[in-house]
């Protein structure tokens, strides 16, 4: 698994995301994404050893249930 960020985009949307990855992309502090998963609105990370990761799919369907992707958007 390469761990460091590729020029080649689909292989970075098939990365998984660490928890300030996902914070950045809704542009909200890495507490608030603590906050969320807590209390259910967004679902617990998988973990990788001891770090938690996020599948791209989980971090776009969020963001489309909260209207940062349109519903059927789909990326190239």
């Amino acid at each position: 698994m390469n761990l460091g960020k590729s020029a080649n985009n689909s292989d970075s949307e098939q990365e998984p995301l660490t928890i300030a990855d996902f914070a950045r992309e809704l542009k909200v502090c890495t507490k608030t994404v603590y906050r969320r998963i807590d209390e259910g609105e967004i679902p617990k990370p998988s973990k990788v050893g001891r770090c938690s990761r996020f599948a791209r799919s989980v971090v776009d369907a969020y963001k489309r249930k909260v209207g940062l992707l349109p519903p059927n958007s789909e990326m190239i």
